[in-house]
């Protein structure tokens, strides 16, 4: 089986958005575009041709990928182990937030109970001066 990736000769020549001249690729379902090859999306020979109908035939460079039937099996694991590290770093960027709110939360507490603290070494000293006189 022969699937593709499909490389932007637009964006790969622009001079402004990618002076250093890298290729550009097509990202999963035409969802924008990457410098990462492994992050590239991979297009069967129909999504191609429509790709070409619909955007031309020299905007784009189509990159074919001789793919053993078990690739395809490894391409899906690898997005969707990628896809579960996205969600493990949401879930301890969470976690941090929250931990953060509890640090600041404890800062709060110690700075309310230095200033008790300090309340009742002044209402100390008033009681002593008011013995001492």
């Amino acid at each position: 089986m022969t699937v593709y990736y499909i490389k932007s000769v637009k964006w790969t020549k622009h001079k402004e958005t990618n002076p250093s001249g890298e290729d550009i690729w097509w990202g999963p379902n035409n969802s924008g575009y990457t410098k990462d090859i492994t992050q590239a999306g991979i297009y069967t020979e129909e999504q191609v041709i429509d790709h070409r109908k619909h955007h031309g035939q020299n905007v784009s460079e189509i990159v074919p990928i001789d793919v053993q039937p078990w690739s395809d099996e490894t391409i899906q694991m690898n997005k969707f182990h990628l896809s579960k590290q996205k969600e493990l770093i949401e879930h301890w960027n969470q976690k941090l937030d929250e931990a953060q709110k509890l640090v600041k939360h404890a800062k709060e507490n110690v700075n309310s109970y230095q200033e008790s603290v300090k309340q009742l070494n002044m209402e100390l000293k008033i009681q002593e001066m008011l013995k001492n006189n």
